[in-house]
C-alpha cells in the first residue's frame, strides 16, 4: 500500500514523554496515524506493540522484531531498545530470532550492545529526538563527551523537556551556570521536577568526587 499523504520524515510528533516517563498511549496513537498517512503497516505493528508492553513485554518485543524484519529501522528499533533499556530482566532473557540475533551480536549475547546497536540504527534512520537521548543515557558514564553531543542533538530536534535536564545533570559540576540555564529551559517546557533532580544529581556527583 503506497503512501497517500506525506512521508514520515515530515511527521510532526507530539510530546510523548521521556524514556523514564514514556507515554505509551500517546506514542501508539501517533504510530497509528503515521501508519494511516504513509500506508506502512509496520507502523501499525509498532503501535500495537507499544500498547502491549505493560501486560506482555515479550510479545511486544516479538512484534518489534517483526516490524524490524519488515523494514522499520526507525520506530521499531527505537522502541525495542527503549523497552529493553527499561527492563533489564527482559534484556537478559528475551529469545531473539535468528535473523535479528545474527545481525546484532553474532555468537555472544550482550544486552547492552544490542540496545546500543538498536539506538544507533534508529538514529541512522532519522530519529534525532528520542533515540539520541536513549543512547546518551546509555553511554554517559563511559563516554560523557559522546553523551553530551547526543543530548545536544536531541535538544536541537526539539526535546526541551528532558534532554535539557539530562545534559544539565551531565555538566552540572564543570559548567554549573550553563546547567542551571538548561534546567530552567526544562522547567519552562513542563518538567516540574527538573530543579530538584538537578540539585540531587549535583550533590551526588560532588559526594562521589
Amino acid at each position: 500500500m503506497e503512501s497517500e499523504n506525506k512521508d514520515e520524515r515530515d511527521w510532526t510528533w507530539p510530546d510523548i514523554g521521556s524514556l523514564t516517563e514514556f507515554d505509551n498511549a500517546g506514542y501508539a496513537e501517533a504510530m497509528r496515524k503515521l501508519a494511516m498517512d504513509t500506508g506502512n503497516e509496520c507502523y501499525a505493528t509498532v503501535g500495537i506493540a507499544i500498547m502491549m508492553e505493560p501486560s506482555n513485554a515479550k510479545r511486544a518485543a516479538s512484534l518489534y522484531e517483526r516490524a524490524i524484519a519488515a523494514g522499520d529501522e526507525r520506530y521499531a528499533t527505537f522502541n525495542l531498545a527503549r523497552m529493553m533499556d527499561s527492563c533489564y530482566s527482559l534484556a537478559q532473557s528475551f529469545p531473539y530470532s535468528e535473523s535479528l540475533a545474527g545481525s546484532l551480536f553474532e555468537d555472544d549475547y550482550n544486552p547492552e550492545a544490542i540496545i546500543k546497536s538498536l539506538y544507533e540504527r534508529a538514529i541512522a534512520a532519522g530519529d534525532e529526538r528520542y533515540a539520541t537521548g536513549g543512547l546518551a543515557d546509555l553511554v554517559r558514564r563511559d563516554d560523557p563527551e559522546l553523551a553530551r553531543s547526543l543530548y545536544e542533538r536531541a535538544i536541537a530536534a526539539g526535546d526541551e523537556r528532558y534532554a535539557t535536564l539530562y545534559l544539565a545533570i551531565l555538566i552540572s559540576v564543570e559548567e554549573p551556570e550553563y546547567a542551571e540555564s538548561l534546567c530552567e529551559r526544562a522547567t519552562s517546557a513542563g518538567n516540574e521536577s527538573a530543579t530538584i533532580a538537578l540539585m540531587l544529581a549535583s550533590l551526588e556527583q560532588r559526594y562521589d568526587d
